[in-house]
């Protein structure tokens, strides 16, 4: 008769580690695709028509919305000419 050893978890213990491990990446992952995704729909509008439409809408309404806060509005203005002067416009 073999003797019956009491499972006392530890043995899971790695392979918990590497689950968890791959989890956390299929996250960031699958965060980076659609970022990706929506980059490349943003450049391209053949890629989905609606979804292009559906963002530029979206940024008009936050460009909207930014510069009636007075505190946005001059962050902005700011920041354009900030970037401007660093990149120049020849």
């Amino acid at each position: 008769m073999r003797q019956q050893t009491i499972n006392d978890g530890r043995s899971y213990e790695g392979a918990n580690i590497r689950q968890a491990r791959l989890r956390r990446l299929t996250f960031w992952s699958s965060i980076a695709l659609c970022v990706l995704c929506l980059s490349a729909v943003w450049q391209d509008r053949a890629l989905a028509p609606a979804l292009h439409d559906g963002m530029k809408g979206a940024v008009d309404t936050a460009m909207r919305h930014a510069l009636e806060n007075e505190a946005l509005a001059a962050a902005l203005t700011e920041l354009q000419q900030e970037y401007a002067r660093h990149f120049g416009e020849s």
